[in-house]
């Protein structure tokens, strides 16, 4: 069975490039994928036996989904060094009511001429459809392209966000929803060793890398939202979870 999931690789090692994270201390490092790198490396490209031996590393790539998880939402901790679970952190970022749900689509439409590549030179906007037509004979009138040469995207402001959100539901439905038929999610019948469970699916590895690879290449590294203090306080009124006051 081949499984050459190389690009999948290159993108998540781009990704992970491009990320700044804060240490405890305040000083902001990059993070080495280097991991991700070795595991490029070590992974099986095929195999001729029943379970998929790539399998081994999903722990891991959980493990990172939850660090990222734990990038996005802001939580202060004072005494205790229990952190909300990534189930917790999911249902908040992914609530009906929270920002990246209610979130509108804010559309705009980018007016100019094609570059080498995928590149585009944008030389005007226009907020509607209607305007599209004004900008352009401007655009014509003062000589700086011709008819012909112009090109309109149409560009969703909001359109990250709503992406986030989209990837954020996909992950939580997958790997941390409770499953009926085992009353479990995905993440623990890996954590608890129930590996048949785990190995009978030969795409596993490669569904939740290529999940990964979108995750970390749709986010920033500041929180978008912070901890819901009321919902952890109505569990453990104790809980030394707390909200900074924006």
């Amino acid at each position: 069975m081949d499984k050459n999931l190389d690009e999948i690789f290159d993108l998540i090692i781009a990704g992970e490039s491009k990320r700044i994270i804060s240490i405890s201390n305040g000083v902001k490092v990059e993070k080495s994928p280097s991991y991700f790198r070795d595991m490029k490396r070590m992974y099986s490209k095929s195999w001729d036996t029943m379970y998929n031996p790539n399998n081994v590393f999903i722990p891991y790539i959980l493990v990172s989904i939850e660090f990222i998880l734990r990038q996005l939402v802001d939580v202060d901790i004072t005494v205790s060094t229990k952190a909300p679970t990534a189930k917790e952190l999911l249902d908040a970022l992914t609530g009906k009511k929270r920002a990246l749900a209610t979130t509108e689509d804010d559309f705009i439409y980018h007016i100019g001429k094609q570059l080498e590549g995928n590149k585009m030179q944008i030389l005007g906007y226009a907020k509607s459809d209607s305007d599209i037509p004004k900008i352009k004979e401007y655009l014509i009138s003062n000589g700086q392209l011709a008819d012909s040469e112009i090109i309109i995207c149409k560009f969703n402001k909001n359109g990250y966000i709503k992406n986030l959100y989209e990837i954020l539901s996909s992950i939580k439905e997958k790997y941390y929803d409770e499953i009926p038929e085992f009353g479990n999610s995905y993440r623990n019948l890996v954590m608890h060793a129930n590996r048949f469970l785990m190995l009978e699916k030969d795409d596993m590895f490669k569904e939740l890398l290529t999940d990964y690879s979108k995750l970390i290449n749709s986010v920033w590294g500041d929180a978008v939202m912070p901890y819901d203090k009321k919902r952890v306080l109505e569990k453990d009124p104790k809980s030394p979870w707390y909200v900074k006051k924006e």
